[in-house]
């Protein structure tokens, strides 16, 4: 699954192509709707949480300050996400 993670009029959104991610039995899965973005809310400079639904994001950097990916936590489950470019 590809998400994107944007800014727009001074907040971040991110927003997803939609399904499940794909995995073994063993991998833990996240389901996000497809569409509209999902507005992030800040509770840190790295960590954000959504208005529409209970989970957050966690942005990780790398040694150069520079986001290398994400941790996104829901309903128990921690689905981690690497920066494409």
């Amino acid at each position: 699954m590809v998400v994107s993670v944007t800014v727009a009029d001074g907040r971040l959104w991110l927003a997803a192509q939609g399904g499940e991610v794909a995995g073994s039995e063993a991998d833990s899965r996240m389901q996000l709707p497809s569409g509209r973005g999902q507005d992030l809310l800040p509770s840190s400079p790295t960590k954000f949480f959504f208005r529409q639904f209970d989970a957050s994001v966690e942005f990780e950097l790398g040694a150069d300050g520079e986001v290398i990916g994400f941790v996104q936590r829901q309903t128990g489950l921690k689905t981690r996400a690497r920066r494409l470019s």
